[in-house]
């Protein structure tokens, strides 16, 4: 218990991040919250949890609660499709131009997608994406499972995410660094 109190002692110094970091990897792990729209939209999309993706959804708006990695009020773009083995998810959170799909990401989703793509941000492969929205306003709550793991291996410091103390993380399997909660652009598949 006392090495316990000891390490908590030390967190909580000024100028330790330690418990920060481990509380932003925990906000990156889940988004949850309320959507709206100023022109009606529509989604009814799941992909349950990552191997039976089912629906369509097509949300410009905005999201308040835990999403994106930050609490508050954000901008949110979503536009999903799927049919059982394969779909698409494109999503953007914050600062995005639907418009320039350089500012979006998209990433296929569902068992046959592995081989033919399109690859999006590791923050977003694999998660378990869902979203209702009908008419002016809905819900979404997404589960990101490698963040999970970085929020656990964070605790033993690990840092796969490279986002420890930064405003940007980087997987190892990401050419670029991307913002912190946000969603890394891709680039097209050929």
């Amino acid at each position: 218990m006392r090495p316990l109190l000891a390490a908590f002692a030390l967190a909580a110094l000024p100028g330790c991040s330690y418990l920060q970091q481990r509380a932003d990897d925990a906000a990156d792990m889940v988004d949850i919250g309320i959507t709206w729209s100023n022109e009606p939209a529509f989604a009814l999309y799941t992909n349950t949890p990552i191997l039976v993706p089912i629906g369509w959804s097509r949300v410009d708006g905005y999201f308040a609660g835990l999403g994106g990695g930050q609490w508050g009020m954000t901008s949110l773009y979503e536009s999903c499709s799927g049919i059982l083995l394969w779909g698409t998810e494109q999503v953007a959170w914050h600062d995005y131009d639907v418009n320039k799909p350089e500012t979006l990401n998209l990433q296929g989703v569902g068992p046959i997608a592995p081989m033919v793509g399109p690859f999006g941000s590791a923050a977003y492969v694999p998660a378990w994406s869902n979203y209702i929205h009908l008419g002016f306003g809905g819900l979404a709550f997404n589960a990101r499972y490698m963040d999970m793991i970085d929020f656990i291996l964070g605790w033993f410091g690990a840092d796969i995410a490279s986002d420890d103390g930064k405003t940007t993380a980087q997987w190892p399997w990401e050419d670029r660094p991307h913002p912190r909660g946000a969603l890394a652009p891709c680039k097209p598949v050929k």
